[in-house]
């Protein structure tokens, strides 16, 4: 492209000044001023000096934007170190969000149950009032009917409640002649189930046995659960413990209510009976989670409670997990506790394991002496402040425990059960 000079034209002539140097210029009749041309543009340019204050601005021009660039490349760094940190923020957030969910889900699920309980009960109230409306009418007509008795005759009124008394004594007597008589397991029947047991096979392979012998499975869970106590009955009468200690009560108490949810069953199928290594927290805490869902239902306690909420603490060296499994009569839920069992209180029970055998025993043999010798063992094991827990390790006098006691009611004995109040 040809370069344009300052000065002024009408015709090629009053652009020959170039001449004197060499170099070819013309004028540009359209815009009236000479152009150098091109092939002589950059010789020109060459020749031409360059003012030192306009070198001096360059560079300090130079300087400035090498300045902002760095400047830039710092802000830009700020911007990736706070996306990062942003970046983790919302990673955590989704976590909260996700056992928020859990947790929703439970408790839509538990007012569902209540809704339908309370449905059936105002159906029930109903008709409780109907019926107290009938009976007070009645009553009211049986009174009529007696003082008019009454003012006719004493003996017409002895005679009435002679047969009245007769009435309720035949009616009583029926009723007791008829009663069932309290069912019995048969001797060989309870020692099959306790050969089984002394084998080391589970509740559920048991039942099984039982139906496929033509057993309905309430009989079979009923002949399980009779031979249970009558077992354990013998065993502490053949055991030389002594008095029930209060705060032994409550260690089998809430051992108790962590076999009822499998906890003790955390390492069924991974326990050999020798030390376990897990190389990371990832492991362990997966295994962990693993067997907590795998094995919970495979226990004869668990349909025997409806509601509750455990935290369970396993240690293994320095690695540490905890988990909450929560049971509902429509299912249960395990997932990580946000916070270490030993340091939050708001479940329903909470213990901590410190070694792997009790997990063994626990997990090879399923039966109420076990449960026993794990709480004889109280080393190996934490009963960590709850609900239903105090610190100091008793019992809270304003949680009512009876919703327990029907599963605790197979290993217990009258003596322990009055005690923490079933």
């Amino acid at each position: 492209v040809d370069f344009p000079l300052d000065a002024l034209c009408s015709t090629d002539d009053e652009c020959s000044f170039c001449e004197d140097t060499d170099e070819f210029c013309y004028c540009e009749f359209d815009e009236g001023i000479c152009y150098l041309l091109a092939e002589d543009f950059d010789e020109y340019i060459l020749d031409q000096e360059v003012p030192s204050e306009e070198v001096t601005e360059l560079k300090e021009r130079i300087n400035f934007l090498e300045n902002l660039q760095l400047s830039t490349q710092e802000e830009i760094n700020t911007l990736d170190t706070t996306a990062t940190s942003v970046a983790q923020r919302l990673a955590s957030v989704e976590q909260q969000y996700f056992l928020l969910q859990q947790d929703l889900v439970v408790k839509e699920q538990t007012e569902q149950i209540l809704q339908t309980d309370i449905k059936t009960l105002s159906t029930g109230l109903a008709t409780l009032q109907d019926n107290v409306v009938e009976t007070q009418n009645e009553l009211g007509n049986v009174e009529t009917q007696l003082t008019k008795e009454q003012k006719r005759s004493k003996t017409l009124l002895i005679l009435l409640i002679s047969f009245i008394i007769f009435v309720v004594a035949v009616l009583l007597a029926v009723y007791m002649t008829q009663q069932p008589r309290k069912k019995r397991v048969h001797p060989e029947l309870s020692q099959f189930i306790t050969s089984h047991i002394q084998q080391g096979k589970k509740y559920g392979h048991i039942k099984n046995a039982l139906v496929d012998a033509g057993w309905s499975e309430n009989d079979a869970a009923w002949a399980y659960k009779e031979t249970m106590r009558k077992n354990y009955s013998s065993y502490k009468q053949n055991s030389s413990t002594s008095a029930s200690d209060p705060k032994k009560v409550v260690s089998l108490l809430v051992i108790g209510i962590v076999l009822v949810l499998l906890i003790v069953l955390l390492l069924r199928g991974v326990s050999t009976g020798s030390a376990i290594y897990f190389d990371s927290a990832e492991n362990f805490e997966t295994a962990v989670q693993t067997h907590l869902q795998s094995s919970f239902t495979d226990n004869q306690f668990y349909p025997l409670v409806d509601f509750a909420s455990v935290c369970v603490q396993v240690v293994d060296g320095e690695k540490t997990v905890s988990y909450v499994v929560t049971k509902t009569p429509v299912g249960h839920v395990v997932g990580p506790a946000i916070t270490s069992c030993d340091a939050d209180s708001r479940y329903d029970f909470a213990v901590k394991f410190l070694e792997w055998e009790t997990f063994t025993t626990v997990a090879n043999n399923q039966n109420c002496e076990i449960l026993s010798s794990v709480n004889r063992r109280e080393k190996n094991f934490i009963i960590l402040p709850s609900q239903y827990v105090l610190p100091g390790f008793v019992l809270n006098p304003r949680e009512d425990i009876t919703p327990f006691c029907s599963a605790l009611n197979v290993c217990l004995d009258a003596e322990e059960l009055e005690s923490i109040g079933c």
